[in-house]
């Protein structure tokens, strides 16, 4: 079983479709010291708000989540990929980068950065797209063999394990 991880809720986009603020009241929250406590899941989704707005918490909490030699991954708008890009490396096992209709024309033009960010750890999740910026952003990612994976709005509702870092 799998369980998803919010390191905040802070955010430099403002989706309408966001599930974090309507969802927030269901996460259980825990202290950052007690993330040792969830070691009986089989893989860790961290996400956010926008997760790599608080690196330093971010950090913290894969460090800890590392000693249980498990998948982790980050989801990001990835805003800040690029800043970050040695640390995402070495951090995670997998990015899913939500590419939506608040970010589509940023990443129809910064496309090729990934292939320097560990793109064979990165899958670009589209959801909400502008049909204008949709097919330049999958022409590109084909061209470094980024995965796409489709899906819906609401389909990331289904982690029944939610926790919300104080």
């Amino acid at each position: 079983m799998e369980c998803r991880i919010l390191t905040t809720l802070k955010c430099n986009l403002s989706c309408k479709y966001c599930i974090n603020k309507e969802m927030q009241h269901t996460f259980c929250k825990i202290d950052a010291s007690d993330i040792s406590k969830l070691s009986m899941y089989s893989a860790y989704k961290i996400s956010g708000g926008e997760p790599t707005m608080n690196m330093s918490q971010l950090d913290r909490v894969v460090g800890v989540l590392n000693k249980f030699c498990k998948p982790i991954y980050l989801y990001t708008n990835g805003y800040f990929l690029w800043k970050y890009k040695e640390a995402i490396a070495t951090l995670f096992d997998g990015v899913n980068l939500g590419v939506h209709k608040e970010n589509a024309e940023y990443w129809s033009n910064n496309v090729s950065m990934l292939k320097e960010c560990s793109a064979s750890k990165i899958h670009l999740n589209k959801s909400v797209v502008l049909k204008k910026f949709a097919d330049k952003i999958i022409e590109r990612a084909e061209l470094y063999k980024i995965p796409i994976k489709y899906w819906k709005i609401g389909e990331c509702n289904t982690y029944e394990h939610r926790f919300l870092i104080k």
